[in-house]
């Protein structure tokens, strides 16, 4: 398993837990960081939340030592550019597109143009 396809497996298991859990998520391929950005902002005050993410981050160093991991909120100094996925409500994620907005929306709002990867 390539080191995405094992990331979106392991923010899918979290999903499970935190069902509320609605990242977006880019890679940036010069400093080979996928970055993931935490939506809604108060799971990320939430002690639970905080041990699945840092176990994470460990196992990607381990499993992945050349890439790294890294969560962001809106107040963190590093901003996602154009972020490729973002999970929904549905606990799938969707591609999105070069000059798609990048806003929240709901799932009413937005049509997902990709739904082959689904975890329940």
């Amino acid at each position: 398993m390539n080191s995405k396809a094992y990331l979106l497996d392991k923010l899918g298991e979290i999903r499970i837990e935190f069902p509320e859990f609605s990242p977006y998520f880019e890679y940036d391929h010069e400093s080979t960081t996928y970055f993931v950005h935490v939506i809604p902002e108060k799971i990320d005050k939430e002690t639970r939340f905080n041990e699945l993410c840092g176990m994470l981050i460990v196992d990607m160093m381990n499993k992945y030592p050349n890439e790294y991991l890294c969560f962001i909120t809106s107040n963190s100094l590093t901003k996602l550019k154009r972020p490729e996925l973002v999970f929904r409500e549905q606990i799938s994620f969707y591609p999105i597109k070069e000059g798609q907005r990048t806003s929240i929306t709901t799932q009413n709002d937005l049509t997902p143009e990709f739904s082959g990867f689904s975890f329940y």
